[in-house]
């Protein structure tokens, strides 16, 4: 890897868990921050033709990719994939940029094992209550270029003031939707009670 590099983009394009894996475990050797955007990345399937060797190299694969340390090593998701969030799952990335509500969806489930993340950076539209579950490490959260409702602001305060420091809250070029687009009916109960 080059000394100098600072991003690597993958768009459009499909390649294997292990040469992810790889791809990752090389950029934790950086001794400056990288950042790596994943666009549209579509994760081959496991032939099972391959075997059972095949299958522990990638699990030895994700397991050295675990013990890394990535803090230096920003993520950027752009369209991601359950298989990919599962890749990064346990990992000690140090930034996340989700650039959508499903991309967000989709991390729901492995944020909180996220355990170097410090900052999280969320685009698009978000409704209904905030579902993210947080790493205790988190510093920063920026809302970029977002639209969200009433209820998904007030519930996304309430899961930061969950974590036991204080956490930087970014609000930019952000469009909180209207009273009456986002609720109906008793919901005005739910979110005055929020």
């Amino acid at each position: 890897m080059p000394a100098l590099l600072k991003n690597v983009i993958l768009r459009r394009c499909e390649c294997s868990s292990e040469w992810l894996c790889s791809l990752l475990i090389t950029l934790s050797t950086s001794d400056h921050p990288v950042e790596c955007e994943l666009s549209d990345v579509e994760l081959q399937p496991c032939e099972e033709a391959r075997g059972d060797e095949y299958h522990i190299h990638v699990s030895d694969l994700r397991s050295e990719l675990v013990s890394r340390d990535l803090s230096y090593v920003g993520i950027i998701v752009r369209n991601g994939s359950l298989e990919l969030m599962e890749i990064l799952r346990d990992t000690s990335i140090g930034k996340l940029d989700l650039s959508s509500a499903d991309c967000a969806s989709l991390a729901s489930e492995i944020l909180h094992t996220l355990n170097k993340l410090t900052t999280l950076y969320l685009n698009g539209t978000y409704t209904g209550r905030c579902n993210l579950r947080l790493p205790a490490s988190l510093q920063c959260i920026s809302l970029l270029v977002v639209e969200y409702t009433y209820e998904w602001l007030c519930s996304s305060l309430i899961t930061l003031s969950t974590l036991d420091h204080p956490v930087e809250c970014e609000l930019r070029d952000v469009v909180l939707q209207p009273w009456e687009k986002a609720h109906r009916g008793d919901s005005q109960i739910h979110v005055s009670d929020l």
